[in-house]
């Protein structure tokens, strides 16, 4: 039987697959990737505006500093040394811009104690992360001082006076009476009791930043008429400080209370007020001339034969020890016929802040053809030597000196003039000074355009209480140099102050010919020599001690009179 088998042929079909490496793509920046950290070489996969994207790592940056950790309110200026390590510019700011302001290379302190906090801190860039802020803390450390002022006299009859306290800091301070039987206080009234000698102290306590301030302690005359002292000022600024003088020997006439040297001032304000249009304050109460009396210790034969005498009266009459507020030109009209001789009337030093007037019953304090006291006319002319003018050459004016061996004299019958001409101190400083210029005039004593200048050694050596060496200079912007000496060579110079006991710097000085300012009296006697300089500003009234430190040594301790 045939059979049939049927054969089955399956076809398959084979694909081949070629397979090819897979190779990395190198990330680039701005691409997108999906790993918030993720790493590739220089990039890091950062969230940008919501989206993973690849971007350049950036690099740290760090700040560095240097700065002191603590000064004092005088230091003014600090050294700061601040950089980043990217090398880029910092941001400062002060967190307590009342205490303390600053730059890139220094520290501005305000004057106010406390804590001063700045920020120093560096935004980032393409390439750099923001740094990390740094605080720099610096204690500042106030000065504890204060000062109160007290005429040197008050009259039983005043009763009451209100003192005013002043304080660097503005803490409270507290006063005391240390003489009970006088005087007495509730607050900063002080109650007058009876004649005598009235002593008050001001005790301020401290803080963390101020130190406590060394007890001040002020005394003060109660008088019933005549004062020795000087009473409260009715005017502020510059005033003329009158006194009577007996001489240990001579008769106490009593020119201070009956009348005479009221009329002597009198005549000699009409005087000044007739040739120029211009007087001077003359030192006041509120019921005529404060007039001061003074029962010297020299015989009147020393008033008679002594060059400058005016020295030796300022020191007895301690007016420069408790100075007051105020800047005085000091005039003493002594009892006597004349001074040093028998052709002088007075005697001023140029310039100056005193003189002496002689205002005997003869001679000096006779009657002239124009004037009811020749004192009259010498006082004048005397302060007029105090405001820095010296003798002319013109017999008829005022500041002749009026002596045979200089010269021609004026007919007794010519009236003097104060530079009639207008060429040699009225209008012209050829002779000194300009003294219209001079910020000494009624109305005029406040004015800053005006010229109001330390007087260095003003008195001729006459150095009150302590003996130091010392300037008269009025409150405000003053440039302040040395009383004594110069130096052949500066390598470094500063000046200090002392306050409750501590030298404290108040800057550093430059060498100057003229270290107390060109118009100033006072000069290195030679050319090649220098001293040192330095400008301060100084608002309240009162006595303060200096020293100069001159090439890394104290060279030179002294004191400053401020009177406004």
């Amino acid at each position: 039987m045939w059979k049939r088998f049927a054969i089955l042929i399956f076809a398959l079909t084979v694909t081949v697959v070629s397979i090819t490496p897979a190779v990395a793509v190198t990330p680039k920046a701005s691409a997108a990737c999906s790993k918030l950290g993720s790493k590739y070489g220089p990039l890091v996969c950062a969230n940008l505006s919501g989206k993973l994207k690849w971007q350049v790592a950036k690099k740290v940056q760090t700040i560095s500093y240097s700065a002191p950790t603590k000064a004092s309110v005088s230091d003014k200026t600090l050294k700061l040394t601040a950089r980043s390590s990217s090398g880029l510019p910092l941001t400062i700011k002060s967190l307590t811009p009342n205490i303390c302001t600053a730059t890139s290379s220094e520290i501005k302190v305000t004057g106010i104690a406390g804590k001063c906090r700045l920020q120093l801190s560096r935004v980032g860039n393409s390439i750099f992360i923001a740094a990390t802020p740094k605080i720099i803390e610096i204690s500042i450390f106030g000065i504890g001082h204060l000062d109160f002022q007290l005429p040197g006299a008050l009259l039983l009859s005043q009763q009451t006076y209100e003192i005013e306290i002043r304080s660097a800091t503005n803490l409270p301070a507290t006063l005391s009476v240390d003489t009970p039987s006088t005087c007495t206080l509730a607050g900063n009234t002080l109650t007058l009791l009876t004649i005598g000698r009235c002593t008050i102290t001001a005790k301020q306590s401290g803080t963390e930043f101020v130190p406590a301030a060394a007890p001040v302690t002020r005394s003060l005359e109660i008088s019933t008429d005549r004062v020795s002292a000087d009473l409260p000022d009715t005017i502020n600024g510059f005033q003329i400080k009158a006194i009577y003088v007996v001489p240990s020997d001579g008769t106490d006439n009593q020119y201070d209370i009956n009348g005479v040297i009221s009329r002597v001032l009198q005549e000699g304000t009409k005087y000044l007020n007739e040739e120029l249009g211009l007087t001077v304050p003359i030192d006041s109460t509120s019921t005529g001339y404060d007039i001061a009396y003074m029962r010297s210790g020299r015989p009147s034969s020393y008033f008679l034969s002594t060059s400058g005498s005016f020295a030796e009266l300022i020191r007895e009459s301690k007016f420069l020890e408790s100075p007051g507020a105020n800047r005085k030109s000091y005039i003493f009209f002594v009892d006597t016929d004349t001074i040093i001789g028998p052709a002088y009337c007075g005697q001023a030093p140029t310039p100056g802040l005193t003189a002496i007037v002689a205002i005997g019953r003869n001679e000096c304090g006779d009657k002239t053809a124009f004037f009811e006291n020749h004192a009259s006319q010498t006082w004048v002319h005397e302060l007029i030597h105090n405001f820095g003018v010296s003798h002319v050459s013109d017999a008829c004016d005022l500041m002749s000196s009026g002596q045979l061996q200089d010269g021609p004299v004026c007919s007794t019958s010519q009236r003097l003039s104060i530079d009639g001409l207008r060429k040699y101190y009225v209008q012209s400083s050829g002779f000194g000074t300009d003294i219209t210029k001079l910020r000494v005039w009624n109305g005029h004593t406040s004015d800053p355009t005006l010229i109001a200048d330390c007087l260095v050694n003003p008195t001729q050596k006459a150095s009150p209480g302590d003996g130091l060496e010392f300037a008269f200079c009025p409150t405000g912007e003053q440039t302040i140099g040395p009383v004594q000496f110069c130096w052949t060579f500066l390598d470094s110079t500063s000046l200090e102050e002392l306050v409750n006991g501590s030298w404290l710097s108040v800057g550093v000085g430059v060498g100057a010919y003229q270290p107390w300012g060109a118009r100033v009296d006072w000069k290195c006697s030679n050319a090649a020599f220098l001293a040192p300089s330095i400008k301060l500003t100084v608002n309240q009234p009162g006595t303060r001690k200096y020293r100069w430190i001159v090439n890394g040594k104290v060279a030179e301790e002294m004191k400053i009179i401020w009177v406004q």
